[in-house]
């Protein structure tokens, strides 16, 4: 496994990552013991980063993680997500306050089985809601040991750079980079089919965040559906 380092984040982490979307038995779901299955057969090829989020699969993905992880929490990074909230009838809506956040972070740590989550992302902007606001919430919890660092997903490039000048942040997420931040050899595995999708669904906000995150020590995570499964390619960039 090729690993990345960036300034911002002590341990280096898997250039290829895990998306946990499907372990939650409601979009592409895979059954429970087989997402168990993935996520140590990823362990035992030296992938260390799993991102999941409460709203994947209503709170079941984090849960079926957890069970995965016990026994083996040391050995990776959990990135999950706040800010998007749902109803009996699985309705969402964004929700970045301070009351809400903290709310969240504990039960995901309450799904997840852990104490800590090592990289805490802002799921999608929330337009009624200060981003002031929202970074005293990411500080504090970070006070508290709740979480490592901070990250953003789906921001576009004001909101990022103004998150920035409130608080530290260490990742942030696009949608679909393009086949070109894929290592050659995932590209000989994907095989053409799948290129050839994520080159239709490429993202222009990636080279934003590669410019601002990475010139700052962050971390950049690229991530794509491919073949029912949500995988990442992590830049790692230290620019002068």
């Amino acid at each position: 496994m090729i690993y990345k380092q960036v300034a911002k984040i002590k341990e280096p982490i898997s250039a290829i990552g895990v998306g946990c979307w499907n372990f939650g038995g409601d979009w592409d779901s895979s059954e429970e013991q087989n997402s168990i299955n993935i996520v140590h057969a990823a362990i035992d090829l030296g992938v260390n980063l799993f991102d999941v989020a409460p709203v994947y699969g209503w709170g079941t993905s984090e849960t079926v993680l957890g069970k995965a992880l016990r026994g083996k929490r040391d050995k990776v990074l959990i990135a999950s997500k706040g800010g998007l909230l749902w109803d009996e009838g699985h309705q969402t809506r964004n929700n970045l306050s301070k009351k809400s956040l903290l709310w969240e972070i504990d039960e995901s740590l309450a799904r997840l089985g852990t104490d800590y989550v090592d990289i805490y992302q802002l799921h999608w902007p929330d337009p009624a809601t200060p981003l002031e606001e929202t970074a005293e919430a990411l500080e504090e919890m970070r006070k508290a040991g709740k979480i490592r660092y901070v990250g953003l997903s789906n921001f576009g490039q004001a909101q990022a750079a103004r998150m920035m000048e409130l608080t530290e942040v260490h990742r942030q997420q696009g949608l679909v980079a393009g086949t070109h931040c894929l290592p050659p050899v995932f590209r000989v595995l994907l095989g053409p089919v799948a290129i050839k999708k994520m080159r239709a669904i490429r993202t222009g906000n990636t080279f934003y965040q590669r410019a601002v995150c990475g010139k700052q020590g962050g971390l950049v995570a690229a991530c794509a559906k491919v073949v029912g499964y949500q995988v990442f390619h992590c830049h790692a960039l230290n620019l002068p």
